[in-house]
């Protein structure tokens, strides 16, 4: 599925990203 670590890496850290943007403003209602 992923090519190199640089790929794995960049993907880890969209998925990151959104999750945080999604569970962060849910935590401080």
């Amino acid at each position: 599925m992923f090519r190199n670590r640089t790929e794995l890496g960049l993907f880890l850290a969209f998925v990151v990203l959104v999750t945080a943007a999604v569970i962060l403003p849910w935590v401080k209602q």
